[in-house]
């Protein structure tokens, strides 16, 4: 079974991966509320989302008394392989998700948001702002809104017991540390090499020195607002798009 990670440099804890899939379909359905109303169409009417799905999306061969359906599961479950095409732009949908998410939740969903986008990339938290995610966790627990007996509490313990930074990583992925993550290292085996001969602080140091110098990939209450996924597009600014298109198309 897969695992989100949460590595420090004395342990690491474990959520598991079923927690990842549920925060992608939760991201998914998020991502529907605000496109509900352009998934519609009828024999006459095509669905206004038809127009920015590219011509050779799965979805465009779905006929109009199941398109909708089909839609739907592409949006909230097929997101990885389906892209919007606004104004020559390509957002994915996945990243539409993710900033919907982020847009319209509270701090449990948008820390699910950030997990699900970046766990496998190492987003991490500095030790100053353990209490900070401490208390949102508790809170997601509580709410129910992270399911019980899924390696959470593990997560509380390692905040608690261990000083940070706290860095995440997936199962199915190369995990932290790494020499992938440095930039000046990891681009030949002599390298990759070179890093696993050296003791584990040395590789701790080496990456976590790395990882810092990402600012986009920390989680931290200064940035928690404001934060978005690349050109942070989301289900509301595609829903003003749409919204757009309809009004061209009836002043023709």
């Amino acid at each position: 079974m897969s695992r989100i990670y949460f590595h420090t440099k004395s342990r690491d804890a474990e959520v598991h991966g079923s927690e990842r899939v549920y925060f992608g379909g939760l991201c998914g359905a998020m991502l529907l509320v605000p496109l509900e109303g352009f998934l519609y169409e009828w024999s006459e009417r095509p669905a206004t989302i038809r127009r920015i799905l590219p011509k050779d999306d799965y979805v465009q061969n779905a006929t109009y008394d199941n398109f909708e359906y089909a839609a739907r599961r592409s949006l909230q479950y097929g997101m990885v392989g389906t892209t919007f095409l606004i104004d020559d732009i390509k957002v994915p949908a996945w990243v539409a998700a993710l900033n919907t998410a982020l847009a319209m939740g509270n701090d449990a969903v948008k820390l699910a948001a950030r997990l699900h986008g970046q766990c496998e990339i190492h987003a991490y938290v500095e030790d100053e702002n353990r209490g900070w995610l401490s208390s949102i966790i508790s809170k997601g627990l509580k709410t129910g809104i992270y399911r019980k007996n899924q390696g959470w509490l593990e997560v509380l313990s390692l905040l608690a017991e261990c000083d940070g930074p706290y860095v995440t990583s997936y199962s199915v992925c190369e995990q932290f540390p790494r020499p992938g993550v440095i930039e000046s290292w990891g681009t030949c085996e002599c390298e990759i090499e070179r890093f696993y001969e050296l003791d584990s602080t040395e590789q701790w140091e080496l990456a976590i020195e790395a990882l810092r110098k990402k600012p986009k990939m920390e989680i931290s209450p200064s940035n928690w607002d404001d934060y978005f996924f690349r050109d942070g597009w989301d289900g509301f600014k595609i829903a003003a798009h749409l919204d757009k298109l309809e009004a061209e198309s009836g002043a023709q």
